[in-house]
C-alpha cells in the first residue's frame, strides 16, 4: 500500500512502504509483554545483527550485473579444473611419469615441466602436504645429474615470480625447506661446474641478452647478440635472488631457507664466491641488518646503536642472522688481507688459499663499521664465524690485532656495569678469540691483550661482581696457553691486589 509523506521542503510526496522488518514485531511484543525473557533477549540480538547484515550489504554489494558474475565464476571454476587440483587421475599420471623406468624420457625438458609445474602450483597449494616428500623426492632425481634440465628451471625461477618468491613467501616451512633442498641447491650444484659466469656491472662484454627483462637482471645495457641464456642460467638465477634481499624485512621469520641460498652456493667452489664478491654481496647483507644510514650516521654511541638498528636485526630470525654472517665470513675468507697478500703463509681459516680474491672497499667498510662489529659482538651473532674472522684478519697483523683488542676492551667498559648480560660476556668471548691466532706475533699479540686487559680490571676493580666475572675468566684461559700462562705468573702481584681489595685469595699451582 502506498502511504502520503512529506518532503524536507514540504511538498507532499506518495512513497511506498518499506519491507517489513522483524525488528517492528519484536518492539510490539516486547512492549506488551513488560518482561525480558532470555528468548527476547535472543531475538533482540538476531535483530541487531539483522539490521547490521542489512548496512553491510547495502555498502559492500558488488554493483555488477549478474551476466558477469557468473561468467567469472564459470571462468575461476575452469582454471581450478584446468589446474586438476580434484582429480586423482592425474596425479597419478604425473607420478608414473616422473617415476618412468625410461632415462631418456624422465631427463625430458617437457617431464621436468610437468613434474615441477604440478608439484610447486598444486601440491605445495593444497591443505593435504603429507606427500610432499615423496614429490620433491622424485623431483631430486629429476635434476639430479640433469644439466640442461637443471638449468630450465633456474632459469624458470628467474622469470617466474610465483617459483622463486616461494622461498620467502610461502607459509609452509615444510615447502620452503624441500624447495631448497630438493631443486634449488641440487640444480646449482649440477648446473654451476657449466655456467660461464657473467662479470660484474660494466664488464658485460658481448653477452647476448634477451630484451628489456634480461637487461634488467643482468644489471647493465641491452647489447646485440642471439639469445643463450642456457650458459648464463645459475648467473639469472643469483641475481634475482641478490634484487630480492630488499624484500627479506617484510617476512620476518620465513627467510632462513631463502638465506640458505647464498650459503650453498657460497660453499661450491672459488669462481661462486668471486662472482658474490664481485656483486658486493657482504655490504647488502650488513645493510640489511644494520640500516644504511646507520653506517653514515656521524655518532656512534651505543644510545644509537641500540634504538633503530637492534630494531633492525631482531626483525629476523636468529638462524637467518646467522646464516648471513656465515655468509660473510665465507667470503671474507676468501680474499686475501693486504698485509698477507704478499706472504706465503696464509692463514689457516683461508678458503683456497691458492685462489684468494680481494675485498672491495665498500664490503670492507661495511663488515668492519665498528658500531656494526659491535652489535654482531654483543648480540652474539654466530661466534664461530666472528672468531674465523678475526684470525683471518689478524694474521700477522699488528696494526689490526690492536685495532679490534681495543674496540673490544671498549665495548667492555661500556657494558661493564652489568657484568651478568649477554653484551659483557660476549665481549669476554671475543677477546678470548684473540689467543686463538697462532702465528709467529701470537706472544707479542697476548702480552698487549693482557696488557690492555689488566689496565681495564684496575680501573673497574671497585665493581666487585664486574670484577670477579673478569678474574674467573682470566684464570680459565691461563691453562690454555702458554704464553698467557707466563705473562700471568710476570704479573701475579697486581692480580692479588686486587684480590686483596675484595678479601679474596688467589691461588696458584
Amino acid at each position: 500500500h502506498a502511504s502520503l509523506s512529506r518532503s524536507r521542503s514540504g511538498t507532499p510526496v506518495l512513497t511506498s512502504p518499506a519491507p517489513p522488518s522483524p525488528l517492528v514485531h519484536y518492539t510490539a511484543w516486547s512492549h506488551g509483554t513488560g518482561w525480558a525473557s532470555p528468548q527476547l533477549l535472543c531475538v533482540r540480538f538476531c535483530c541487531r545483527l539483522w539490521v547490521l547484515a542489512r548496512r553491510v550489504g547495502r555498502v559492500l554489494r558488488p554493483d555488477m550485473p549478474y551476466e558477469i558474475r557468473y561468467n567469472v565464476t564459470m571462468a575461476n571454476t575452469h582454471f581450478l579444473a584446468s589446474k586438476h587440483l580434484f582429480d586423482p587421475d592425474c596425479a597419478a599420471f604425473v607420478w608414473s611419469l616422473l617415476s618412468g623406468s625410461v632415462e631418456a624420457m624422465r631427463k625430458d625438458i617437457i617431464v621436468c615441466s610437468v613434474g615441477c609445474r604440478f608439484v610447486l602450483d598444486v601440491m605445495c597449494r593444497s591443505n593435504d602436504r603429507t606427500s610432499l616428500p615423496q614429490w620433491f623426492g622424485l623431483l631430486k632425481q629429476l635434476f639430479g645429474n640433469n644439466v640442461k634440465g637443471s638449468r630450465w628451471f633456474l632459469l624458470t625461477c628467474a622469470r617466474n615470480t610465483h617459483w622463486k618468491e616461494m622461498l620467502l613467501g610461502s607459509p609452509y616451512s615444510e615447502v620452503r625447506s624441500a624447495i631448497l633442498s630438493h631443486l634449488v641447491v641440487p640444480c646449482m650444484k649440477c648446473a654451476s661446474p657449466h655456467e660461464v659466469y657473467i662479470p660484474a656491472k660494466g664488464k658485460m662484454g658481448d653477452l647476448p641478452t634477451q630484451g628489456p627483462e634480461a637487461s634488467d637482471l643482468l644489471g647493465c645495457s641491452p647489447v646485440h647478440g642471439q639469445p643463450d641464456d642456457d650458459k648464463y642460467a645459475v648467473t639469472l638465477f643469483i641475481n634475482c635472488m641478490i634484487d630480492m634481499l630488499k624484500d627479506m624485512r617484510y617476512y620476518g621469520s620465513r627467510c632462513c631457507e631463502f638465506v640458505q641460498v647464498f650459503k650453498e652456493f657460497a660453499s661450491l667452489s672459488a669462481k661462486e664466491r668471486k662472482f658474490l664478491l664481485e656483486r658486493e654481496l657482504i655490504s647488502k647483507m650488513c645493510c640489511l641488518l644494520y640500516g644504511e644510514e646507520s653506517f653514515h650516521h656521524k655518532s656512534s654511541t651505543s644510545a644509537v646503536r641500540c634504538t633503530d638498528s637492534v630494531a633492525l636485526i631482531s626483525k629476523y630470525s636468529k638462524v637467518a642472522v646467522a646464516t648471513m654472517i656465515q655468509v660473510c665470513s665465507l667470503l671474507i675468507r676468501s680474499c686475501s688481507m693486504p698485509q698477507t697478500a704478499s706472504q706465503f703463509v696464509h692463514p689457516p681459516t683461508a678458503i683456497n688459499s691458492n685462489e684468494l680474491c680481494s675485498l672491495s672497499a665498500r664490503d670492507s667498510f661495511h663488515f668492519f663499521h665498528k658500531p656494526f662489529f659491535t652489535l654482531l659482538v654483543e648480540h652474539g651473532v654466530n661466534p664461530p664465524a666472528v672468531m674465523e674472522v678475526l684470525i683471518h684478519c689478524c694474521w700477522q697483523n699488528k696494526l689490526v690485532s690492536t685495532n679490534f683488542t681495543d674496540l673490544i676492551i671498549s665495548n667492555l667498559g661500556d657494558s661493564c656495569r652489568d657484568c651478568n648480560s649477554s653484551a659483557f660476556k660476549h665481549n669476554l668471548e671475543s677477546l678470548g678469540f684473540m689467543f686463538h691466532v697462532k702465528d709467529c706475533m701470537n706472544e707479542y699479540r697476548c702480552k698487549e691483550v693482557l696488557e690492555k686487559f689488566l689496565l681495564f680490571l684496575e680501573g673497574t676493580k671497585q665493581v666487585r661482581p664486574t670484577t670477579e666475572t673478569c678474574i674467573r675468566w682470566l684464570t680459565s684461559i691461563v691453562v690454555e696457553n702458554e704464553h698467557v700462562m707466563t705473562w700471568f705468573y710476570d704479573h701475579l702481584n697486581r692480580f692479588q691486589d686486587i684480590c686483596n681489595l675484595h678479601g679474596w685469595v688467589l691461588k696458584t699451582r
